[in-house]
C-alpha cells in the first residue's frame, strides 16, 4: 500500500445483494498529519491490513479444503 500525499485518504468498498438486500461495505480512512511520526503508525497499520488479509485468505483456503474432503 502507498502512504497517500495528502493526510487523509478513504476507501470504500460496497456490494449490495439485488435477492436479499443485504449490504456489505468496508471502509478504511485515515485523518490526521502522520507525516513525522515517530512510532511510524502507517506502517504499523498497513501489517495489520496485510496480516488481516492474510488470514481471511488462509481461512478461504481451509474452507475450499474442507469443501473438497466432503466432496
Amino acid at each position: 500500500m502507498v502512504k497517500p500525499k495528502n493526510n487523509h485518504l478513504k476507501k470504500e468498498i460496497n456490494l449490495k445483494c439485488a435477492t436479499c438486500q443485504s449490504i456489505y461495505q468496508l471502509l478504511e480512512t485515515l485523518k490526521g498529519n502522520n507525516d513525522n511520526c515517530a512510532d511510524n503508525c502507517w506502517q504499523k497499520w498497513e501489517k495489520i491490513l496485510a496480516d488481516y488479509h492474510n488470514k481471511e485468505i488462509m481461512d478461504y483456503l481451509n474452507n475450499q479444503d474442507n469443501l473438497e474432503d466432503d466432496e
